[in-house]
């Protein structure tokens, strides 16, 4: 769709169509079809994941804290031991880095 005005050029809002002329312009390539989400939605979508798994971090960090006894009443006794287990936490997720990660099998030159 457009937006018109006497006084304005038209304004283009169908990013999608925008992004397949890019493309086609890039490769040199007849132009593909309307992808089904635009680049903005997908990276919405990560953002939303993103905070959906930073909400659930808080909800772990709940019972957590009430376990380990961190009150304002006892000026934060054992934060120190809250602080190291969210660390080693975040060093753990180095574990899943292969799900990530292309293989590493040599593929023939022939194939490429």
């Amino acid at each position: 769709g457009t937006i018109w005005s006497p006084n304005v050029s038209p304004l283009r809002l169908d990013v999608c169509e925008e992004e397949n002329n890019v493309h086609a312009k890039l490769h040199q390539k007849k132009p593909q079809t309307t992808p089904l989400i635009s680049a903005g939605m997908q990276y919405a979508s990560f953002l939303s994941c993103i905070d959906f798994g930073a909400q659930i971090g808080d909800w772990i960090a709940v019972p957590i804290i009430a376990s380990l006894g961190i009150t304002r009443e006892n000026h934060w006794d054992h934060l120190d031991r809250f602080i190291i287990l969210c660390s080693i936490f975040r060093m753990a997720r180095v574990v899943f880095l292969w799900l990530i990660c292309p293989s590493l099998t040599p593929t023939p030159i022939a194939t490429r």
